[in-house]
């Protein structure tokens, strides 16, 4: 099974669900998991057509990460994906693209940035103490930080001092960490499209870490002076 940020997905069943680990065990115990998984064995694909090319897969990869990008530039919610795709299905019928995306808003905040499914999880989880809060947050914002920042400025200044607008610390476009899903499939993308989708991911990271040292910069400094 291949495991990406918060979800899991059983090649053997072309399935995706939650990567959590009562979850996987009943997975593989399933009846369909355990057939599929016999034929698989039984009839072991070649070397060639394991490595063969999806060019329709490919096509819908570059479709979703082109609607991933749209969300990140215009500030959209996430959540509009849950009722997009859905649409496009219905509007473009014949489109093989359309048909073939299946991207709901879990899907696509794990293509914007992963730390962000962490951070709500934390939050909805029952095991939230407000004296750890503060650790999360911080985490979270330095995690962004290091997402696009140079690592020496990020650990060698206090957090309440780093400014997240600061040009001269930004890494190359193609240093940016992205999810691991959005690296297997950005290469699917012409040049331009390319350098066009790290620049909106660039600008995506420099608004979020913005708005959290916004909402936190006095228990930054706090934290700071008391340290």
């Amino acid at each position: 099974m291949v495991k990406t940020c918060g979800r899991a997905k059983c090649i053997a069943c072309e399935t995706e669900f939650q990567a959590d680990i009562t979850v996987l065990r009943n997975h593989s115990k399933g009846a369909k998991h355990l057939k599929n998984v016999k034929k698989i064995a039984e009839n072991p694909p070649k070397i060639a057509t394991a490595f063969k090319r999806n060019e329709a897969q490919d096509e819908v990869n570059r479709a979703e990460l082109k609607i991933t990008a749209l969300i990140t530039d215009h500030n959209l919610p996430v959540k509009i994906c849950d009722h997009l795709i859905p649409l496009l299905k219905d509007t473009f019928p014949d489109s093989k693209i359309a048909q073939g995306m299946k991207m709901g808003r879990s899907k696509a905040t794990e293509r914007i940035l992963p730390k962000f499914v962490k951070l709500n999880e934390y939050f909805q989880s029952e095991r939230v103490v407000i004296t750890h809060v503060y650790n999360v947050v911080a985490d979270t914002y330095k995690d962004l930080l290091l997402s696009y920042l140079q690592p020496n400025y990020v650990y060698k200044t206090e957090l309440c001092q780093i400014d997240p607008n600061n040009a001269s610390q930004f890494m190359d476009l193609k240093q940016i960490h992205l999810s691991v899903r959005v690296l297997q499939n950005i290469d699917k993308l012409n040049q331009r499209e390319q350098e066009d989708f790290y620049l909106r991911c660039r600008q995506f990271l420099i608004e979020s870490a913005n708005e959290i040292k916004k909402q936190s910069r006095d228990q930054f400094s706090v934290n700071q002076a008391t340290a």
